[in-house]
């Protein structure tokens, strides 16, 4: 029952977590882009820089993708939480060799994922309540 509700709430906040990030990748992106398009021009080339540049771009860029690959990780995180959730509200009785596999599952990906903010957790938390009561209280 209690990894039931984890999935169920894991899948909403690494959801939650999800959109945030990608918002911060796609401002981040128009933030190294745009300006770089317009000050290209305006700036002399010089021999000294050209290498300060090209090491500042590739930080930059390095930066984000660390940022964007977990960024995907919680996305996929997220389904597959939703796929832990439906397949245990499916089965009501579940064998020890399904309920090992999916703790298992379980467990790979709270450890692989990146923590979900505590803010977040304190935005949502009275609607995931609210939703768990609702759809999945067992009587």
């Amino acid at each position: 029952m209690m990894m039931h509700e984890n999935s169920y709430w894991n899948h909403y906040l690494y959801k939650y977590t999800f959109e945030r990030n990608l918002s911060r990748v796609i401002v981040a992106l128009a933030l190294i882009i745009i300006p770089t398009l317009f000050f290209i021009p305006l700036v002399n080339s010089s021999q000294n820089f050209d290498l300060a540049r090209l090491i500042f771009s590739f930080l930059s860029f390095a930066i984000l993708y660390e940022f964007l690959e977990s960024t995907i990780r919680l996305k996929n995180a997220s389904k597959a939480m939703l796929e832990i959730d439906n397949e245990i509200s499916r089965n009501e009785t579940l064998n020890e060799e399904n309920l090992l596999n999916i703790f298992s599952q379980y467990v790979h990906l709270t450890r692989t994922v990146p923590s979900i903010p505590n803010k977040l957790y304190e935005k949502y938390r009275n609607m995931l309540n609210k939703g768990w009561g609702e759809n999945h209280l067992i009587a």
